[in-house]
């Protein structure tokens, strides 16, 4: 766990990288309960969703099903640690692993 977590601290380095941590204290939020990804492609093809969860996976093209996700990932932003933050939150727990 702690080379993971290493890792992760390695990439925030990567000026394309940016990471955001959202704490247990948090509380719920709207990603809880599921996994999704937003796919925006360049071009004329339209952005979908694709979206996990105990039903199973979807793609969603809807315009307002999409807008619905990316008004989440919104939220999720303003509820995530800033990336300097996150990588000092990721560090404390790392340092709560000891090398084997």
């Amino acid at each position: 766990m702690r080379s993971q977590l290493d890792h992760l601290i390695e990439m925030a380095e990567r000026p394309n990288i940016s990471i955001k941590v959202i704490a247990f204290s948090v509380g719920a939020h709207p990603a809880l309960e599921s996994n999704f990804t937003i796919l925006e492609f360049a071009g004329q093809a339209p952005t979908i969703v694709h979206a996990e969860g105990l039903a199973g996976q979807l793609y969603l093209e809807r315009q307002h099903e999409v807008e619905r996700y990316q008004l989440a990932v919104e939220r999720l932003r303003d509820l995530a640690l800033n990336p300097v933050d996150s990588i000092r939150f990721i560090e404390e727990i790392r340092d709560t692993y000891v090398n084997e």
